[in-house]
């Protein structure tokens, strides 16, 4: 890494900020490509690539008056079981969409029963 002096008789401290930042990135990049499999890479790719197109999908306005995110963060904190209760079957396949990509990789079970989303904390021990 530059000398940090350097970047302080510059005067461009945000500079050097964004230096360290790239940096960092650039490690975890490696680390990541060392570390995991192709075929684990493969799986953490596509699982971004549908949460992404989830969130596409739902409406802004929907998630901004809801206490959906609020309750599902408290319950995955205290590790409780997750229940949503929804407006329309077209909200169920969304938040449900939605919650299964937030809590996959914790091991949750994520389903619906009727306009209720419910989301499972794995058992102790498993």
């Amino acid at each position: 890494m530059e000398d940090y002096k350097k970047w302080e008789d510059t005067n461009n401290y945000v500079k050097f900020l964004d230096y360290v930042d790239m940096q960092s990135a650039i490690a975890l990049k490696n680390r990541y490509e060392k570390e995991f499999p192709d075929y684990m890479r493969r799986i953490f790719i596509e699982h971004e690539i549908m949460y992404k197109k989830t969130l596409k999908m739902i409406e802004p306005i929907k998630l901004t008056k809801s206490s959906y995110f609020g309750i599902l963060e408290r319950c995955i904190e205290n590790e409780k079981e997750f229940i949503y209760e929804c407006e329309n079957e077209n909200e169920v396949d969304e938040l449900e969409n939605l919650t299964w990509n937030l809590v996959i990789s914790n091991g949750w079970k994520v389903y619906h029963d009727g306009l209720k989303i419910i989301a499972s904390p794995p058992k102790k021990g498993e």
